[in-house]
Formats: C-alpha cells, sequence, structure tokens
C-alpha cells in the first residue's frame, strides 16, 4: 500500500510506502507536556499590551500584542490539528470538499484534508521547511488494530516565508477489507520540534458489487 502527502504550498512532496501487516476529528496530541506557567505569564503581558494598545486606539500595536501571545501558544503547545477529516477534493488551505459519507471499496483511493497547528519550521538555504511523518493504524469497532504502518506519509516541503494557514493531504488506497465500520488513526510526529500528535477519521467499507449476471442476495 502506498500513501501520498501533499501540502497545501509550494514545494516538494515525498512518497513512502510503508510495510503492512495485513490513512481527521478532534486532535490528540500525547507524549510532550508543555511549560503551562511559563506560557501563562506571557499571554498574560500579551493581553495586558493588547489592551492598552485598544485603548489608546493603536489598533496596530494591539494587534502586535495578540500575535506575540499567538507565536507563544503554537510554540509552546503540543502538536494539534484544527480541522482533519474526509473530503472528496481540496486545491488549498480552507478549500476543500467534504466526503461527507466516507464509504469506500477496496483499492479506492481516501483523501484526508488535515490543518495542523504548533508544528516548526527549520531554516534552510533561505527557505523555511516542514518536515512531518504520518503512521497510520486502522481498527475495527471493537478496538482492534487490523492494519498498521509507520511512516506511511512524508511531508517535506519548504516556504518562502513562516505561515500558520497551513494544510496537508493525505491520500492513501484502501487495503481488501470486509465490508463495515472502520476507524483510520494518524499518528504525525513533527521533524523539526519533536513533537507529535494524532487525529481519527471513521469509514465504511462498502460491500462489494454484484458482478455482471449474478444476482443480488435479498434484503
Amino acid at each position: 500500500m502506498m500513501g501520498k502527502a501533499r501540502s497545501g504550498s509550494t514545494g516538494r512532496f515525498g512518497d513512502h510506502a510503508g510495510a503492512l501487516t495485513l490513512l481527521l476529528a478532534a486532535g490528540l496530541a500525547f507524549g510532550w507536556a508543555p511549560p503551562l506557567h511559563a506560557a501563562e505569564g506571557k499571554l498574560e503581558t500579551a493581553g495586558k499590551k493588547a489592551e492598552a494598545a485598544l485603548a489608546a486606539g493603536e489598533t496596530v500595536r494591539a494587534l502586535q500584542a495578540l500575535e506575540g501571545a499567538v507565536d507563544t501558544v503554537w510554540q509552546e503547545g503540543p502538536l494539534a490539528f484544527r480541522k482533519a477529516l474526509a473530503v472528496k477534493s481540496a486545491v488549498g488551505f480552507g478549500d476543500y470538499q467534504p466526503q461527507n459519507e466516507a464509504v469506500y471499496r477496496p483499492g479506492e483511493a481516501m483523501q484526508v484534508y488535515v490543518e495542523p497547528v504548533g508544528f516548526a519550521y527549520a531554516r534552510q538555504e533561505g527557505k523555511h521547511r516542514v518536515r512531518m511523518h504520518a503512521d497510520l493504524a486502522i481498527s475495527n469497532p471493537t478496538g482492534q488494530v487490523i492494519v498498521e504502518g509507520e511512516d506511511m506519509f512524508v511531508v517535506d516541503t519548504a516556504l518562502a516565508m513562516p505561515r500558520r494557514e497551513f494544510n496537508l493531504v493525505l491520500s492513501y488506497k484502501m487495503p481488501e477489507l470486509s465490508p463495515g465500520t472502520y476507524t483510520a488513526e494518524f499518528t504525525l510526529r513533527d521533524d523539526n520540534s519533536g513533537k507529535s500528535g494524532s487525529f481519527s477519521v471513521p469509514f465504511d467499507i462498502a460491500a462489494p458489487e454484484p458482478e455482471a449476471g449474478e444476482a443480488a442476495e435479498p434484503q
């Protein structure tokens, strides 16, 4: 099985085939604890500066103070996901068509649109590079993992300037699964910050269509 990762910005995308033994939806971060007390102090200071600037009618300075607070949350918070969902197509950040009924057949491609937050950029040759790896585990309704693979997706793309409006599109072909309901859990690891986080996307595998000349089973 081969997975593809596509970023919502111009750059180089990596394709990686993982070894499988047989891919968003609130994000769950794990394995990393932020320095809460230090962050709280910075956020409180930024808030007071923004209030003072706004009271003085200095809109730009107030916004700059709040942007500093956002920087603090971004840098010190865990890797999380603003959005993660199955889509029919995705053109760029916020520009996608949801897949309202995530029903697939084995071999059919599923696309997952993701907006990660809290990741880091690395400076390289005048560019700001994003590097992430993603694992995948598919489980049945009882929670039993029936398909799993490490480094199924590789994200490697460079931007002229760092920005927070950033998205990924993870695409993969469904393995041979029996008809039913499943959950795909993705774990993203940010190479630049060492943070990691996970999110899940439910989907269904449809029953195979009857072959030509074959009568459908009675309902």
